[in-house]
């Protein structure tokens, strides 16, 4: 089977995944929109935000250094080493799930107002703040995406997000306050992260055990954690893009203006969630070229990848343009469709994002994610900006002018690399040398 083949295979089976889940949360969503009102959601949208905005910021994605540095022990068949990675990952994103936990604790216990929150809510926020020592999922979901095992987490997936659309439902019909919500989602995240792990750590183990011991383990760390930081430090922006336009609607227009964003928010990212499969997809693909010297063939495969994307987001969004206002009436109710030019600015910028899926990883791979990185803050002072403009100026109908300001920044940016890639050597520690 030809890499592109495998990246169809893997791509449908993502998308699958993704829509899946997208769904299961949309019906969740949508349920929770109308059994608590805009305030009431807007109060957990905003904790939930606060929370995961710091378990991304710490977070080291391990899952890529895992796909970028395991497919060489993959190739080489050398699973004892892929298991010290592994394991090394897994306390990565342990530590990172704990410095998470505990400056969510702090933020609630002390700033909890600034986030437009009462103080009476303080104690929820300590309580899913606490659970997110728990989320220590990522090496995990690497191992198995580096085997190309897509169904083992999307089975967890699927099953988390079908676990929190029934929660809803049952908390709707019996009329359940705002603290069931918390602790029931909580409990819920717990569980299939936890679970998640294990399954891991037993599949490293049984590869190990049918490979053979090889005394050939050690690596260098170093080289691991350093990608790990710039991959780190590039999703640290993008969870900053993703949770802090939500947090700056609620600091300065309150919660239940972060409420109706959050909706939009959902709505947009519900349209471009293809976008996440594709990346999951080539990943791996990539990184297993580079491995091989292939950069020229994964460049044309990533060419031959984006072409009908583009297509499809256009279509998108006309659908988003035509009829975004009245889905949002009709699914969430009357109220929320005022979220509707929030809508449009997120799926402008989700879907340019969306065209791209496939480039960035090829530019993480080839020439290192400290070019990502580079690119994702330039992208993000842009986001900055219309968004804090935006805002003053216009208030809640500009609430997503940054998103959309941020991937076409970084869309430019990507196009204008991925143009000179031929030109241009990879650097030492690149996996192509």
């Amino acid at each position: 089977m030809t890499p592109f083949q495998n990246l169809r295979r893997n791509f449908a089976k993502a998308v699958m995944e993704t829509y899946a889940v997208s769904a299961l949360n949309f019906a969740g969503l949508m349920i929770n929109t109308n059994a608590l009102g805009v305030l009431l959601f807007g109060q957990l949208i905003v904790i939930q935000s606060l929370t995961e905005l710091f378990s991304g910021i710490f977070s080291f994605n391990t899952w890529q250094s895992l796909n970028r540095f395991g497919a060489d022990d993959l190739e080489k068949g050398n699973y004892s080493k892929l298991r010290q990675r592994y394991f090394f990952a897994l306390g990565l994103d342990f530590l990172a799930a704990c410095t998470a936990a505990i400056c969510a604790i702090v933020a609630f216990l002390f700033f909890i107002e600034v986030f437009g929150l009462d103080s009476e809510l303080r104690w929820l926020g300590v309580v899913y703040g606490f659970s997110v020592a728990f989320h220590a999922r990522s090496a995990s979901v690497g191992i198995f995406r580096l085997l190309e095992r897509f169904g083992i987490p999307i089975m967890f997936t699927v099953t988390e997000a079908a676990a929190l659309a029934i929660n809803a439902a049952v908390l709707w019909w019996i009329d359940a306050p705002l603290e069931y919500y918390v602790y029931s989602i909580a409990f819920i995240q717990v569980f299939t992260s936890v679970t998640l792990s294990a399954c891991g750590l037993i599949m490293v183990g049984r590869m190990e055990k049918r490979g053979g011991y090889n005394e050939d383990k050690s690596f260098p760390k170093r080289e691991f954690l350093r990608f790990a930081f710039a991959v780190s430090a590039t999703g640290t922006v993008g969870i900053m893009l993703r949770k802090g336009e939500v947090l700056l609607i609620s600091m300065l227009l309150g919660p239940a203006a972060a409420g109706l964003f959050g909706v939009a928010f959902r709505g947009a990212y519900f349209f471009a969630r293809f976008a996440d499969a594709g990346n999951v997809s080539v990943y791996p693909i990539i990184a297993k070229m580079a491995v091989s010297g292939e950069v020229a063939k994964a460049k044309d495969i990533v060419m031959r990848a984006t072409l009908p994307v583009v297509g499809v987001a256009l279509v998108m969004f006309t659908a988003a343009i035509l009829g975004g206002r009245p889905a949002l009436e009709i699914i969430f109710g009357d109220e929320f469709g005022a979220a509707y030019p929030n809508l449009l600015w997120l799926a402008a910028g989700t879907l340019t994002n969306a065209c791209f899926f496939a480039v960035i990883p090829l530019i993480d791979i080839v020439l290192g994610a400290t070019r990502t990185f580079v690119f994702s803050i330039i992208s993000f002072v842009s986001f900055l900006v219309a968004s804090i403009v935006g805002l003053s100026v216009f208030g809640l109908p500009a609430g997503g002018v940054g998103t959309a300001a941020y991937f076409a920044t970084l869309a430019l940016l990507a196009i204008w690399q991925v143009r000179k890639l031929p030109l241009i050597k990879a650097p030492a520690n690149s996996p192509v040398h």
